[in-house]
């Protein structure tokens, strides 16, 4: 989906729905295929939660997260920017809070300068939908919750313990489907159960908006 979309998406969902896990994903892709064509954009992770602080022009921004938290020098940076060498990978617009509609004005600015600069962005849905600008991007997609089926397969590659706790926990209570309807909270689950962090797979339903 992202390179139907000409390098140009926007990932909703939300809380725990696999929003990070995917733009992760996308990012070790990107990456690899940098590390084998010199001439594509080098893709960056970055948080926009940390824009909201001054709110710069997302231009300044970038050069700055480069300088601190990758340890290229402000000149540098500036300059790969300018021509397009960085390949912008932006979580938690949400995470902007009051100043959201503002972030997502800065970055309609920045692409009018780099209109054709591929960028990944992500925001909680709700947080998103509500706002009176959108982010000028040609693709949308939509992180469905988990369904039933797949929590009942996840559920069967579990240790044998936690497999039938789980089970037996879904018989007796059909309404914890609900509650466990995202890799987050089922991840939560099974941590509580074996009293430690869990490992789980990737899963994640992605519907397209447009």
């Amino acid at each position: 989906l992202f390179d139907e979309h000409v390098g140009q998406l926007l990932i909703l969902g939300v809380a725990g729905v696999g929003k990070t896990t995917l733009l992760l994903k996308l990012l070790e892709t990107l990456l690899d295929r940098a590390e084998h064509e010199p001439r594509l954009p080098v893709p960056v992770f970055l948080n926009l939660s940390s824009w909201a602080a001054r709110r710069p022009s997302i231009q300044s921004w970038l050069a700055e997260e480069l300088r601190e938290h990758y340890d290229v020098p402000r000149k540098a940076a500036e300059e790969w920017i300018k021509d397009d060498q960085i390949l912008p990978i932006l979580d938690g617009l949400d995470e902007t809070d009051e100043h959201r509609l503002a972030c997502v004005e800065a970055i309609n600015s920045f692409r009018k300068d780099h209109g054709l600069l591929e960028i990944a962005i992500a925001s909680r849905a709700a947080e998103y939908e509500v706002l009176a600008t959108k982010l000028r991007l040609p693709g949308c997609v939509s992180i469905q919750r988990l369904g039933r089926e797949q929590i009942r397969d996840l559920v069967d590659t579990f240790e044998i313990s936690t497999r039938e706790r789980l089970r037996l926990a879904l018989l007796n209570d059909e309404g914890l489907c609900d509650l466990l309807d995202t890799p987050l909270m089922l991840k939560m689950a099974v941590g509580a159960m074996q009293g430690s962090a869990a490992q789980l797979p990737i899963v994640a339903s992605v519907k397209e908006v447009r």
